[in-house]
């Protein structure tokens, strides 16, 4: 018998204000095109959307992680068309719709001057570990906080042009947290504190140097089988991406559980 499993769960944080919404957001992510997790995590103390998302992804054990806002909803082909896209030892993002306004983020840096793209994106698993997850101390940011952690770490973005996600610009978190007086003070800290400019338009150079993660050893038969990957449909490609991205993850878990036990 042929069992599915999901190669991506989507980690819904979920506030007190916004329980409502949040049935709207889940029910996208079960309207995706392929078999896709989700965990709604419900953080009853507010304690942020921070700590409430990496509660919710503590126990992932999908070879892709990605994280969706409570108020927002995702296009049936969100997961599709970024594994589509994806590359080995890169994330995806995408455009968006911010009300009835499409947003298409720069294809080359994602994040420039002001601009960014959402916290919804496709991460790999063991990247976003590696990189420690988002910082729960920071009132706000934390989500460019983890993507810079990435690309310092030469885990760099791919643009999937078209508009997959509904955003909603109203959120009552960000409007407070956009109207504190050290808002820009913050930005700007999260911005240097990993390379700042450097670091970021590093990363959209085909050949940029950066310290790579230790994701695994290198075999040049992983290389082969995903080069020119994106020409295959996506539900073959699905079962590519799996087999590298699930031996990434059990060579990491291997090196941890050696580690606790020395």
């Amino acid at each position: 018998m042929f069992i599915m499993t999901p190669l991506v769960t989507v980690v819904i944080p979920v506030a007190p204000h916004h329980e409502a919404l949040a049935a709207n957001a889940i029910a996208s992510v079960q309207r995706q095109t392929v078999l896709t997790a989700v965990i709604p995590y419900y953080d009853k103390q507010s304690r942020g959307a921070g700590y409430a998302r990496n509660q919710g992804a503590r126990d992932t054990d999908t070879p892709f992680v990605s994280f969706l806002d409570a108020d927002d909803t995702l296009a049936p082909t969100f997961i599709e068309q970024c594994l589509n896209i994806y590359t080995k030892g890169h994330y995806v993002y995408t455009g968006w719709y911010a009300g009835s306004r499409p947003v298409m983020p720069d294809a080359q840096h994602p994040y420039k001057g002001k601009g960014f793209h959402l916290v919804t994106t496709l991460i790999p698993t063991v990247a976003y570990r590696e990189v420690g997850a988002f910082d729960e101390t920071l009132p706000g940011h934390e989500d460019a906080d983890l993507h810079f952690k990435m690309m310092a770490a030469g885990v760099c973005g791919i643009l999937a042009p078209d508009y997959l996600i509904h955003y909603s610009p109203h959120g009552a978190r960000g409007k407070s947290f956009r109207a504190r007086s050290d808002y820009e003070t913050i930005r700007k800290q999260v911005f240097e504190r990993h390379g700042g400019e450097q670091v970021i338009m590093c990363c959209g150079l085909p050949d940029a140097p950066g310290q790579a993660l230790p994701m695994g050893e290198k075999h040049e038969g992983d290389v082969e089988a995903l080069t020119g990957v994106r020409q295959f449909p996506v539900r073959i490609k699905c079962a590519l991406l799996a087999w590298s991205a699930l031996k990434e993850l059990l060579k990491n878990k291997t090196k941890l559980e050696k580690q606790n036990h020395e």
